[in-house]
């Protein structure tokens, strides 16, 4: 027998997987079975050099390729079970193994081949559900090109728990089923049978729930039952397998600890962190703060024992804890606090972002070189504003201007600029940069109106203002009066700011303000200056300021990133979480639930 899958199948390493739990059943019915196909064991944890984070590719451009780490099944499947072969791997797609199943069973001469493959493609959104039926169709074809006398075991694809925005995801697995159950009596032949194996009814799995996966995909101890039992039923059933019929049997514990050893250490990367690989980890969680806050900063998820910390700046200290994941709501505790103090050799992001909306599913993008650095690459990084919780995607670029194309027309996108410089270990990316936010197919928002300024305290204004139709922010401008000439202040996407640090007082200042999308602009027209304060008096010429340099954003603010802002800079930890989750959902082979690609 040979199981053709993807990452279900597979299973990672500790896992007992559902082909171990049929293979023992079998075996107990008397059934002696050979287990074959070109891979062996689990999805083995990622290097630390693989999990050193990469650049976008450029067009053409190879991905890089590690050696394949082979992990282990949990300790009570036997070792001439895992001596064994199979034919499924993480990630793996239905289109993929099209091209390789003729030369899979014409080597390995399997008599049944059990196929379950189909979220990838769906869920990666490489092909509709009328689509994916036929590449299962060329898959059956070929098969049989390797073994005319096959017979075949056809699962269906299982539901996840629902991800923002991927509604489709849903639709699409619930149509394709539905259509493989109709088209797969097409594919019958006497000297091949085929059939249909339900095993989404049996794995339960929903948009609502997930029990059987522990990260509302992947099969935990219970889930690999409920396959397993799925593909017993139908070799009972349609194959008349004798025997009695596979029954759940008791769910193992999967005991963890809390990582051992674990060290902080400054490199021209950032911060390198790791620890001791915890048996039965299913992953990691850890969470970091600059040395003096109470609060953490970041958090995020790991697949293997390191963490290469990037997004930081020169003589910060950071702190950090890690523990172990079992499942989405199950960890150990965390570790003890390591620290140490970052001296990174990354460049920072650009300068001067401009960004305009072009037609309507694009945008182009300009900015200023980066200077003293060995350039490698930037990377734009887009993120769909308009669906909840999604995922970015990093695009490369050689030069400082691009055009970023194939987004919805209508949605509001984040854009932010990394640089990648050329280090020792690598291509390496500091803290990006970020740009105004554009609406993509919108033109020139018209000015703001209701614009008023207030007192927050003598030297604190608050200003106000009514949204305006297709702007995603709005920029504010000033000036000391009588005469000062306006400069831009600054920017948010709210409509309401606090600026401070106002001396001699608020009422020495002009405001005004305009809505952009992107850099295209509307005037700034309209303007206010707050009343004098109670208890206070306008002072004369000679004793204002001369110009409005001194005006400080109090909330609210999309100014620039530096070390000293960073910590509390909203819309970068923000960005952060989304790139967190982005590679996170790619490990773990989850589709996009954004209009645009992930790396």
């Amino acid at each position: 027998m040979m199981v053709v899958g993807d990452s279900i199948s597979h299973g990672a390493e500790g896992d007992w997987t559902w082909r171990w739990r049929l293979a023992d059943w079998l075996s107990s019915q008397g059934h002696k079975i050979t287990w074959v196909g070109p891979y062996s064991g689990t999805h083995g944890p990622q290097s630390a050099r693989q999990a050193r984070p990469r650049p976008p590719r450029f067009p053409g451009e190879a991905e890089t390729t590690y050696p394949d780490i082979v992990g282990l099944y949990a300790d009570g499947v036997p070792g001439s079970f895992a001596a064994t072969g199979h034919a499924s791997y993480w990630g793996r797609q239905a289109v993929q193994t099209r091209e390789t199943i003729k030369d899979w069973v014409s080597t390995y001469q399997p008599d049944y081949i059990l196929i379950l493959l189909g979220f990838n493609d769906l869920g990666w959104l490489f092909t509709s559900p009328g689509g994916l039926v036929g590449v299962m169709g060329d898959l059956v074809g070929n098969a049989r090109q390797g073994n005319p006398n096959v017979k075949i075991l056809f699962g269906n694809v299982v539901q996840r728990s629902f991800i923002g925005g991927r509604q489709d995801l849903v639709d699409n697995t619930l149509e394709y089923n539905k259509l493989l159950k109709t088209e797969l009596s097409q594919w019958f032949r006497y000297e091949s049978p085929i059939t249909y194996v339900d095993v989404a009814t049996i794995y339960r799995c929903f948009p609502s729930i997930c029990p059987d996966g522990y990260d509302g995909l992947h099969p935990d101890a219970h889930g690999e039952f409920s396959i397993a039992i799925a593909f017993a039923n139908a070799l009972k059933v349609d194959w008349h397998f004798p025997g009695d019929a596979m029954q759940f049997g008791t769910i193992p514990d999967r005991p963890i600890s809390t990582p051992n050893n674990v060290v902080a250490a400054a490199v021209p990367e950032g911060i390198y962190l790791a620890w001791e690989l915890v048996e039965n980890a299913r992953g990691y969680e850890f969470r970091a703060r600059i040395k003096g806050l109470d609060i953490w900063w970041s958090d995020g998820g790991s697949s293997t024992f390191v963490v290469w910390y990037t997004w930081v700046y020169p003589d910060q200290e950071w702190e950090f804890q890690v523990r172990t994941k079992v499942t989405d709501s199950i960890f150990s505790a965390w570790s003890g606090l390591v620290s140490t103090v970052a001296h990174p050799s990354t460049a920072p992001g650009p300068s001067n972002i401009h960004v305009t909306p072009v037609g309507g599913n694009s945008f182009a993008i300009s900015w200023d070189a980066v200077s003293g650095y060995s350039i490698n690459r930037y990377e734009v990084i887009v993120w769909d504003q308009d669906i909840p919780g999604a995922w970015t995607g990093g695009y490369a670029a050689a030069g400082t201007s691009t055009t970023i194309g194939g987004l919805l027309n209508g949605h509001r996108y984040a854009i932010w600029v990394a640089t990648w410089v050329n280090l020792d270990g690598g291509p390496a990316g500091g803290v990006p940069a970020g740009a105004r936010q554009v609406t993509i197919g919108a033109g020139t928002p018209a000015a703001p109106s209701g614009f008023s300024a207030s007192n927050v305290d003598p030297t604190t204004a608050h200003l106000t203002w009514s949204s305006s139709s297709g702007a995603t922010g709005y920029a504010i401008y000033g000036r000391a009066l009588p005469s000062g000439k306006f400069t831009l202040s600054g920017t948010t996407t709210l409509t309401s700011q606090d600026v401070g640090w106002l001396y001699p007082g608020t009422w020495n200042y002009e405001f005004c303000i305009a809505a952009y999308n992107g850099n295209l602009e509307s005037d700034h027209l309209s303007c206010a200056t707050p009343p004098v304060a109670p208890g206070w008096s306008k002072r004369t010429r000679s004793e204002l300021p001369a110009d409005a340099s001194n005006i400080t954003f109090i909330s609210n603010t999309t100014a620039p990133v530096n070390g000293t802002n960073m910590a509390d800079h909203v819309q970068l930890q923000s960005l952060w979480s989304a790139m967190q989750a982005t590679r996170a959902a790619a490990d773990a082979g989850l589709g996009s639930n954004s209009s645009i690609s992930t790396r």
